[in-house]
């Protein structure tokens, strides 16, 4: 399929279909969790059926309208060639698109986002078109750069069940990912990912807010507790001085009562 007709398909055509999912993507690597806003977006006419997940971050006023979706960045299609009964061959396809180039950028790389994308993406088209022959996906030997980031790749690729066939016995060259058809596939989830409605995202938030409340008043009566302590340590302190002195004034008005003669 061209490119640029696919572009133009899941751009303009496709609109979003059920309520937003948010993931919460945790790492021991990165030692926190992220938010992410993803969206499933569908097209379909009479030849193509197009499936798309996209994955945005998680606007930080909570605003998801402000969520910015990408086409290619953060976001994972499949664009599916229906069979026609006036075709001589009756063959549908499955193609990974509209590039097949995996791109998950900035805090979202490496979190396991890539797989859910696909994962989701394949549980859709095996509904419907698991009999389908899937297109081989083009592996560049440019891209990526590094032998960590080929073995990456290759690992993506091989976790939902694709053949790698490459020009070089080292399997960094240029080279193919395949499936025979559909059917073979298979779907491959990190455990770092919770899976949140929308609604269930805002209560936790809420709950969240307010367990930092509550830490915060404790935090401030613990403080405000320890400072009347410290406040009442000087008011003792200056207690004793007094019965010290009003002592050793009543001894000394006693040693000098014995040095006054009497009348």
């Amino acid at each position: 399929m061209d490119f640029k007709k696919e572009e133009y398909m899941l751009e303009k055509l496709a609109t979003p279909v059920g309520e937003p999912i948010v993931l919460i993507l945790a790492s021991e690597k990165f030692k926190n969790e992220q938010a992410v806003l993803v969206q499933i977006f569908r097209y379909e006419d009479d030849a193509n059926d197009y499936f798309a997940i996209r994955c945005a971050e998680m606007p930080e006023d909570g605003d998801v309208t402000s969520a910015q979706f990408s086409v290619t960045t953060n976001a994972f299609h499949f664009s599916v060639t229906k069979k026609q009964s006036n075709q001589s061959s009756n063959v549908g396809s499955v193609k990974l698109g509209p590039t097949s180039t995996v791109s998950v950028t900035g805090d979202l790389a490496n979190r396991g986002l890539g797989s859910f994308g696909y994962s989701r993406c394949i549980e859709y088209i095996q509904k419907k078109y698991s009999d389908y022959s899937v297109a081989s996906v083009k592996l560049s030997s440019s891209f990526p750069n590094e032998q960590s980031e080929w073995e990456r790749r290759n690992h993506f690729y091989q976790n939902f069940n694709f053949e790698l066939e490459f020009s070089d016995e080292n399997n960094i060259g240029s080279g193919r990912a395949k499936a025979a058809s559909v059917s073979v596939l298979t779907t491959h989830y990190s455990k770092n990912l919770r899976e949140l409605t929308l609604v269930e995202f805002q209560q936790e938030q809420c709950e969240q807010q307010r367990q930092k409340q509550l830490a915060q008043k404790a935090d401030e009566k613990a403080r405000a507790e320890k400072a009347l302590q410290f406040q009442k340590k000087p008011n003792r302190m200056r207690f004793w001085a007094w019965i010290f002195w009003i002592v050793v004034l009543i001894i000394f008005l006693q040693r000098l009562m014995t040095f006054i003669p009497a009348d």
